[in-house]
């Protein structure tokens, strides 16, 4: 069974001095508006680069954070209208998200060495990440170097193949090579030397090369 593809981060850093919305935030709800805040990047960052905002959410921060839904909702409202959050994903999609923190997820994501690092098209608010991000030293670029790599030092060894065929001398196979000795003229060469002393010895018996060639025959 394939792993299932995790999205979710175990950490995110916090700036440790706040831009001027969440100086604003700080400012007309305090310490409340941060906490809820920073209680909501944490659910988002849990889960990856975004939650799903419906009803039953709701409820359960309201429960689990101890603040009233009114009081939560004028919050939340105060960070959309502000930009810590995206009020269009929000207003069509039901989601909480925005461009800051979607750079985030992929630099954690990237820095983790995690591979496949996509985000919805429907939910992109990073036009630099249209594309999967793919980790350096991820499979997919590997796999690419290498078919390039061998793709070549083949075309490489068959130039090589090819050019050392062309350089061996064509040899015409119906003359022997140098330093080689035919054998019929051997055979010959012998029989004249001895048919003298044979003839004389039994004129009428069969000559004495046709004899060697059958010898040789049997023999091969």
């Amino acid at each position: 069974m394939a792993r299932r593809i995790r999205h979710g981060l175990d950490y995110f850093p916090l700036d440790t001095s706040w831009d001027l919305s969440m100086r604003l935030l700080k400012e007309y709800f305090g310490l409340e508006g941060i906490g809820v805040t920073v209680q909501l990047l944490q659910m988002i960052y849990k889960e990856g680069y975004f939650i799903l905002w419906n009803t039953e959410t709701k409820q359960l921060f309201c429960s689990e954070n101890h603040i009233e839904e009114a009081r939560l909702t004028t919050i939340l409202d105060f960070c959309l209208n502000h930009g810590i959050f995206h009020r269009d994903l929000f207003d069509t999609c039901s989601v909480l998200t925005s461009g800051p923190i979607q750079r985030q997820w992929v630099r954690i994501c990237t820095d983790a060495k995690r591979k496949n690092i996509l985000i919805d098209p429907a939910l992109n608010l990073c036009p630099e990440y249209d594309e999967p991000q793919s980790n350096p030293m991820g499979n997919s670029v590997i796999v690419r170097e290498k078919s390039g790599i061998i793709r070549e030092l083949s075309e490489e060894r068959k130039g090589n193949n090819n050019k050392e065929q062309k350089s061996v001398p064509e040899t015409n196979q119906t003359h022997p090579p140098p330093g080689s000795v035919d054998a019929q003229n051997l055979i010959d060469e012998l029989a004249k030397a001895k048919r003298p002393e044979l003839e004389a010895f039994s004129p009428e018996r069969e000559p004495l090369s046709q004899r060697f060639m059958k010898i040789i025959k049997k023999a091969s």
